[in-house]
């Protein structure tokens, strides 16, 4: 991979992290007392693995983003995704390339710290060569952004199966329970950002990326200021876009993933063909989301609404979210064949215990059908125990009102 002409020597010192002036031990500690744990975990030196320019064979250009492309490519024999910031390509733009190249050195450091089966693997970055060449090198999923998935079945007239969507949601869902408990908020959940490999029907993989905009939660740093929020538009929550000074919570993760399920429903963009300053106005407001089929399942439109909440407090935490994403999840692989007709929508958090009766309107299963249903319930590796995670009580009396 080359890259075409000559970067001016100015901006060279840019492209590389300055090294801190050195510091006590005292002015450590007021400086980590100052930030709190969330900010430490961002600002502590880190250790990036270097890699060499020749040790990352090139094959082809997957993607173009607004810095640069993105290639596939083969190192130590796997095959990768090498994200490159194209310098020239920032300074035709006329973008300050000091905040594009921290923005740059924060999603490197981002993600060397983290370890999850549903965040991209990072395996370091690359900045070697005859021209300066600044890349990450990362995880490759092969059906790319899930973004793809849904604009190539939309144009087929499809749409994801009730599994297939639920098992991606869940998995999201799980990926971001873990970035919360690491005290990081990614600001840009949406199709774009979601990398699947959907190559084995019967086991998905799902992967959040990009976590260029990234910041620590709870930070003291304001997220929102002169009415210009982190985020992409369609998917910013609403306490983003009233102007006013807004620090980091996890609730306005919880709010774009509400808007990410809406795309998994439907395959399309939110709120297209509407004017940018209608929907800054309708979304901050309360008046504007997007519209809902009549054919979505009543307790996916619960999550989703829930999520996408305009007030904060009443948007569910993604430890709430993968709790009822699991029952959803469980209802569509096992669901009896002879229970048909739409019923009331019983929640986890608001199930009954076992012993107590619900009207459901259909007679219940034999005791003998709901033990297997939940012994093969309990046998799936599902990534999360169906039956006992996070104190949800066991379905013995799900199954009946579906």
């Amino acid at each position: 991979m080359e890259v075409s002409g000559r970067i001016p020597a100015s901006v060279l010192q840019l492209l590389i992290p300055q090294p801190r002036p050195p510091s006590t031990s005292v002015d450590r500690k007021q400086e980590q007392n100052k930030k709190g744990a969330s900010a430490a975990l961002l600002q502590e030196d880190d250790q990036l693995q270097i890699i060499k320019k020749h040790d990352l064979q090139i094959l082809k250009e997957v993607g173009q983003g607004f810095y640069g492309s993105v290639y596939l490519g083969k190192w130590k024999g796997s095959p990768v995704a090498a994200k490159l910031i194209n310098s020239h390509n920032v300074l035709a733009k006329k973008i300050k390339l000091k905040e594009v190249m921290e923005s740059f050195w924060d999603e490197a450091r981002i993600l060397a710290r983290l370890n999850h089966p549903n965040i991209i693997g990072f395996y370091g970055v690359i900045m070697d060569g005859p021209e300066i060449l600044l890349a990450t090198v990362s995880e490759y999923m092969i059906d790319g952004a899930l973004s793809d998935v849904l604009m190539a079945s939309s144009s087929l007239g499809r749409v994801l199966d009730w599994w297939t969507r639920i098992r991606i949601a869940r998995d999201v869902a799980l990926g971001m329970e873990y970035l919360h408990a690491n005290n990081v908020v990614h600001f840009d959940i949406k199709s774009d950002n979601i990398f699947v490999n959907l190559r084995d029907a019967q086991h998905p993989v799902s992967k959040i990326g990009d976590f260029g905009l990234s910041g620590p939660l709870n930070s003291k740093k304001l997220v929102c200021t002169g009415g210009h929020g982190r985020g992409t538009l369609q998917w910013m929550a609403p306490e983003l876009l009233t102007g006013r000074p807004l620090f980091a919570t996890e609730k306005l993760d919880v709010y774009s993933f509400g808007i990410l399920m809406w795309e998994m429903l439907t395959g399309e963009l939110p709120y297209k063909n509407v004017d940018r300053d209608l929907i800054k106005r309708g979304v901050a407001m309360g008046e504007l989301r997007p519209q809902v089929p009549s054919w979505c399942d009543p307790q996916w439109r619960s999550i989703m609404e829930e999520c996408w909440s305009q007030e904060p407090t009443e948007r569910p935490s993604f430890t709430e979210i993968v709790c009822d994403l699991q029952y959803l999840l469980a209802r569509y692989s096992f669901r009896p064949q002879q229970v048909i007709g739409r019923q009331r929508v019983i929640r986890p958090r608001e199930l009954v215990k076992p012993t107590q009766q619900v009207e459901v309107g259909l007679p219940p299963l034999p005791a003998s059908a709901i033990d297997e249903i939940n012994r093969r319930i309990a046998a799936l590796p599902l990534g999360r125990d169906v039956l006992g995670y996070q104190g949800c009580p066991p379905p013995y009396q799900l199954f009946p009102q579906i």
